[in-house]
């Protein structure tokens, strides 16, 4: 089982990167894309925490998320397995927590391919749309396996079809709500081989979860 810190890793990541509901744009995502944000959360206890990131994903099923403040933390999934990676506070006395996990099991890895024309409304969640504000309402089968109850993009204009709008996103879940600041966009990023791969060391603990 996933701890309750992982899973609401996995789960506000899973989103990190909505925007528009154009049914024209037959890809709305590009094939590849890397993000910078500012994540703002406040718990169910109303306390809040700031984090700053990356993300870097390639179409299909290729991602790559670095979060660096205040605890590095890292997801990274080849389509074919995945791996969430906690670095130790003192590295010279701890090891860092690796649990490898099964993709097609983790929300992230649909949700872009759920996006890939656009995010409208289907099975998994109902999209509304309200000036340059999208909602994507889960419905309660959805809402119960991904524990998400909703997501609102806002867009830098009325125009919500334009993924490099994306100004900032809101994410809410059971325990939490996260609004993602969205700092910078890169439509092209140049990818490394290997980069959807991760090493595992002596230095790490090792779980499975596949």
């Amino acid at each position: 089982m996933l701890t309750t810190k992982k899973t609401i890793f996995l789960v506000t990541f899973s989103l990190a990167s909505l925007s528009s509901t154009s049914s024209a744009a037959k890809t709305f995502l590009p094939s590849r894309f890397e993000i910078t944000f500012t994540k703002e959360l406040q718990s169910i206890l109303k306390k809040k925490k700031e984090s700053k990131g990356k993300m870097i994903y390639q179409y299909p099923n290729k991602i790559r998320i670095e979060q660096d403040r205040p605890f590095k933390t890292m997801y990274i999934s080849n389509g074919q397995k995945a791996w969430l990676y906690s670095a130790p506070l003192d590295p010279r006395k701890e090891k860092g927590e690796v649990t490898i996990l099964n993709p097609r099991e983790i929300p992230i890895t649909k949700i872009f391919t759920w996006l890939r024309k656009g995010p409208e409304s289907n099975k998994i969640y109902k999209v509304s749309k309200k000036a340059n504000v999208l909602t994507l309402t889960f419905h309660q089968k959805s809402r119960k396996r991904y524990q998400i109850e909703f997501v609102k993009v806002e867009m830098n204009h009325s125009k919500t079809d334009d993924f490099n709008q994306i100004k900032s996103l809101i994410i809410k879940t059971e325990n939490s709500t996260e609004r993602y600041k969205i700092t910078a966009i890169n439509p092209s990023p140049k990818i490394p081989s290997g980069y959807f791969d991760f090493k595992i060391t002596e230095k790490m603990n090792v779980s499975e979860n596949f």
